[in-house]
């Protein structure tokens, strides 16, 4: 199953499609007033978002479906379709820095790896 249906509309380049990591993650966003109270020391939790959606992502492929990749996600916004437990999800998302690594593979020339964030608006 490809983990990762689109990006803005557009299919992911990279053969295979399936990411070589992927990893989704859910976070709570608190408002800056959240902390520990000075006299209890118990935490008082002001949540003004819940389940934010955080996917991590690594490919290894050709120097050209990892420019492809790149390319894909370089707007400031995407729209994003992605698999999470059971179900399609669609959410905003920007990407995180870019990382890409040369690799050396035996009796192949031109592979990297790339890895990024998307993270929800």
């Amino acid at each position: 199953m490809n983990t990762i249906q689109t990006i803005n509309g557009t299919a992911l380049p990279c053969d295979p499609v399936t990411p070589n990591g992927y990893s989704v993650t859910t976070s709570d966003l608190d408002s800056s007033a959240s902390g520990r109270s000075a006299e209890t020391g118990k935490m008082m939790r002001y949540v003004i978002r819940q389940n934010v959606y955080k996917i991590s992502l690594s490919f290894r492929s050709t120097a050209a479906n990892i420019a492809a990749v790149r390319s894909l996600v370089s707007a400031a916004r995407l729209t994003v379709v992605f698999w999470d437990l059971t179900e399609w999800k669609t959410a905003y998302m920007y990407v995180s820095d870019r990382s890409v690594k040369l690799l050396p593979v035996p009796g192949q020339s031109g592979y990297y790896d790339l890895s990024f964030n998307l993270i929800e608006y």
